[in-house]
């Protein structure tokens, strides 16, 4: 499987290509009141508001305003963007090497290029957020 391999907070995460929509740079957002902690703000994207969620917070890593990328992501009728502080590049993760993972937000974790890379499960990720 193909996945799209990002950087956050020093560690590197995977997420499957095929949930993945498209890459942007992080822009202005407007902050929703009331809304998850998780979600940090929504965004115009092409004329739909897209929910942004804060991957390392979802993670329970140190949450930081200065993400540099938001990973557009679809699973089932939910679509957001999930901040990341660098995007690697698309690179194949072998899935029968990913190992369970202890973890909320992660499908498990894998060895890639002698780093161990965690596999972002986007369905729980967009379900901690909960709707905007």
């Amino acid at each position: 499987m193909d996945a799209v391999h990002v950087r956050l907070r020093g560690e590197r995460y995977a997420i499957e290509v095929a949930d993945v929509v498209e890459v942007e740079q992080r822009d202005q957002m407007t902050p929703v009141w009331g809304a998850s902690p998780l979600v940090v703000g929504v965004r115009n994207l092409r004329g739909s508001v897209l929910p942004i969620v804060d991957l390392a917070a979802a993670l329970g890593l140190p949450s930081r305003p200065d993400a540099a990328y938001v990973v557009v992501v679809a699973s089932g009728v939910a679509t957001a963007g999930l901040e990341v502080d660098a995007v690697i590049d698309v690179e194949p993760l072998p899935l029968f090497d990913v190992q369970p993972a202890d973890q909320a937000g992660l499908r498990g974790r894998a060895m890639v290029d002698d780093e161990l890379v965690g596999v972002i499960d986007v369905e729980a990720v967009l379900a901690m957020a909960g709707p905007v």
